[in-house]
């Protein structure tokens, strides 16, 4: 299967094993920019879920992950969209200082916290005894059309 996004080609296969395994236990999930919840319109999503233990992780990961991750991504850090510096009060010099919470998560940690948003909704929808091994890209075209980020 062969889809396109932006100019941008993903090839997909993938083979069962019949003599060892009973059930397909691996997803796959691609999404084109502007399909999966993400603000960014150029960014797309591109995951591989490899089960272990059943189809009851993997089932809930197609669904779930990646509107975490859309989710997380799309969200601004700083102090709930307030921009504003907190002021606090130094007790040991008796003075305020400003304390910047101006800080938004790198992609990075956003992505960790989806992961474990994910893990902790899966645990409370009953899924106990499966699990998965999960790789996730994530693709930027820049808008000059000249690079690619993944």
């Amino acid at each position: 299967m062969t889809q396109q996004a932006s100019n941008l080609i993903v090839s997909i296969a993938e083979a069962m094993n019949p003599s060892k395994r009973h059930t397909m236990e691996d997803v796959h999930v691609t999404l084109n920019p502007g399909t999966w919840g993400c603000n960014d319109p150029e960014m797309a999503y591109i995951g591989v879920y490899d089960g272990h233990g059943g189809r009851d992780t993997v089932d809930f990961l197609e669904n779930a992950l990646h509107q975490n991750i859309a989710q997380e991504l799309n969200m601004n850090d700083n102090n709930n969209g307030n921009n504003d510096n907190v002021n606090n009060h130094d007790k040991n010099n008796n003075h305020d200082v400003d304390v910047n919470v101006n800080v938004n998560a790198s992609t990075h940690v956003k992505i960790e916290r989806a992961f474990l948003m994910t893990d902790v909704q899966s645990q409370m929808s009953g899924i106990q005894i499966s699990g998965a091994t999960v790789a996730i890209c994530l693709i930027k075209k820049h808008s000059n059309g000249k690079k690619i980020t993944i």
